[in-house]
């Protein structure tokens, strides 16, 4: 065996030992027009009790194959897209394997098991491109990493909601292929993080995203003692998105920083390290602003550390100082009624209007930073939220949210409150946008919501409805063809 094929059998018995575990799964969306669902009855019935069926002792070469290929075309035409990709997913394990052993043991029909591996991984990935189906193009990959380059634009779209599924052997590989725009790159950092020698430029374009990069910036910079990289990162962020109330509270101590105020650089980074044990913050931070009681920054510091742990009184306390400091300027006001206002909405959903208010005539508003903010305050019976109707705040907020495309840069936001979204916005493009991320994930219950919305059911029923599904989606047994319970909701 010439040293070329040797290396791509041990490639291709590789990804078949891999192939032959169970793979992590995540969900992808619906089939752009369903068929509609056929009953458990009559020839489809039939069918599939002939085909689920374990070939008989001595069927040909490649009869499971086979089978698989036509429970999902099956499966496809019943309406169930989850069904028919796991079926063609189990296609790609039994041929990768088939292949693989036909090539180390020579036997003569390797040139049908190759075949038959090429027909699997062609119907995996056309049906996963043209349903949207992430999963599957994933696995497609998983067991032919030249998907990688073949078929970059599916890749990416899979990556979107299933990035951490992708083997760690094959990071730089779809790194090199996918991560050619500074939206991708970023996305790929965030996900898989690389060296990052000069892998920063331009990350302020790139919104929610590019901040949450140049933050693990700042960190870093202070807590290595460069003061001056510091506020040239806090300046960045600031640019990208002037209500990152981090970034605006670094920008304020460093002013003081210029004008005296005896803080270090572990000081700083204390502020911004949420490791740090707020106690410990706030002591340092109160005997500064002992030596220079002027120092608003160190004031909308301690007011900033306050917030993070719930202490709303004391933050209104914080902010009213500033706001009554003669020496405050027009950004630090700012700042103090930003914590004013999330204090407020601390106490109840009562300071909801005036938050709508303040944050339309700040121009908050428009903040993605000041969105995340705002979704993740604590509410009061947290436990129960996800069952009772999201407020007017949290609905305009959320329509800032999805105002933009579903891509790198808003993925992990839009992900995490797709469901909640498609729920809560009246406006149908809005609706539709969250609908949309949330079948990616979650077919059915985009699904469900849907329906909900288009027969005018209340919130209430629909989010019980949500729970049933949840529960019935909640059986871990792990049989040979996958499908609806082996693919997670988010």
């Amino acid at each position: 065996m010439d040293n070329g094929r040797r290396g791509r059998v041990l490639s291709l018995w590789g990804v078949a030992l891999a192939a032959a575990a169970p793979a992590a799964a995540f969900a992808g969306a619906p089939p752009a027009a369903s068929a509609p669902a056929a009953p458990a009855s009559g020839p489809i019935a039939e069918q599939r009790l002939a085909l689920y069926a374990a070939p008989p002792p001595g069927a040909p070469a490649g009869e499971a194959a086979r089978r698989a290929f036509a429970i999902a075309e099956l499966e496809e035409r019943a309406g169930n897209p989850d069904l028919a990709a796991a079926a063609l997913e189990r296609a790609l394990r039994l041929t990768v394997v088939e292949a693989a052993i036909d090539a180390l043991t020579g036997d003569p029909g390797k040139g049908e098991a190759s075949a038959r591996f090429d027909e699997a991984l062609s119907r995996a990935l056309d049906y996963g491109k043209r349903t949207g189906d992430g999963h599957l193009v994933l696995a497609a990959l998983r067991v032919a990493p030249e998907v990688a380059e073949r078929e970059v634009e599916a890749v990416r779209a899979a990556l979107l909601v299933g990035v951490n599924q992708v083997p760690s052997e094959l990071h730089e590989r779809v790194r090199a292929a996918a991560g050619t725009t500074p939206a991708w790159r970023a996305f790929l950092e965030e996900a898989w993080p690389p060296d990052r020698a000069g892998a920063d430029a331009g990350l302020e374009g790139l919104g929610d995203l590019g901040a949450r990069l140049l933050h693990e910036r700042l960190s870093d910079a202070f807590q290595a003692g460069d003061v001056k990289a510091g506020r040239r990162l806090a300046d960045r962020i600031w640019s990208a998105d002037r209500w990152n109330l981090e970034a605006r509270v670094v920008r304020h101590l460093l002013d003081d920083v210029q004008a005296g105020v005896a803080l270090t650089a572990a000081d700083l980074a204390s502020v911004v390290n949420p490791a740090t044990i707020e106690t410990r913050v706030v002591v340092r931070l109160d005997r500064v602003r002992a030596a220079r009681p002027e120092a608003v920054g160190v004031s909308l510091a301690i007011a900033y550390r306050l917030q993070l742990v719930h202490l709303f009184a004391d933050v209104q306390r914080e902010a009213a100082r500033v706001l009554a400091s003669p020496r405050a300027t027009a950004e630090e006001r700012l700042t103090a009624q930003a914590l004013d206002v999330l204090a407020k909405l601390e106490a109840g959903p009562a300071a909801e209007p005036e938050a709508i208010r303040w944050q339309k005539a700040s121009g908050a508003e428009r903040s993605l930073a000041w969105a995340r903010v705002v979704l993740d305050r604590p509410r009061p019976s947290d436990g129960r939220v996800t069952r009772q109707p999201l407020g007017a705040l949290d609905r305009a907020v959320l329509a800032r949210v999805f105002a933009d495309p579903f891509g790198p840069t808003t993925a992990a936001l839009q992900s995490e409150w797709a469901r909640r979204a498609a729920q809560a916005l009246d406006a149908p493009p809005l609706r539709n946008a969250a609908l949309a991320v949330l079948a990616r994930e979650d077919w059915e219950a985009a699904r469900l919501v849907k329906g909900c919305a288009e027969t005018a059911v209340a919130f209430d029923e629909c989010s019980k409805r949500l729970e049933l599904l949840e529960s019935l989606g909640g059986d871990d047994d792990d049989d040979d063809w996958g499908g609806a319970s082996s693919r997670p909701r988010c």
